[in-house]
């Protein structure tokens, strides 16, 4: 079973149709999906959340919440870091 897929990418236009096409998996349907990049995080929050990701984390990553932000997302609380 899947908790949780993180992704560290550049853009998010990479990888929107995997992620249109992959959430239609029933086996991941609920899994929750998160995208972590560096790119503008103002752009790109609205696309990850029209294309029904759980959330966005913009680098550099703090470490000392990390740990909490990936526990809200296992819980079901959707994470919106634009730092």
């Amino acid at each position: 079973m899947v908790s949780c897929i993180m992704w560290l990418v550049y853009q998010i236009h990479f990888i929107t149709y995997f992620l249109t096409t992959t959430k239609r998996s029933n086996r991941i349907v609920n899994t929750p999906v998160v995208i972590v990049s560096a790119a503008d995080a103002n752009s790109e929050i609205p696309i990850a959340q029209s294309k029904g990701l759980n959330g966005y984390i913009a680098k550099p990553v703090n470490v000392m919440t990390l740990p909490d932000q990936i526990s809200r997302i296992l819980n079901g609380e959707p994470i919106w870091i634009s730092q």
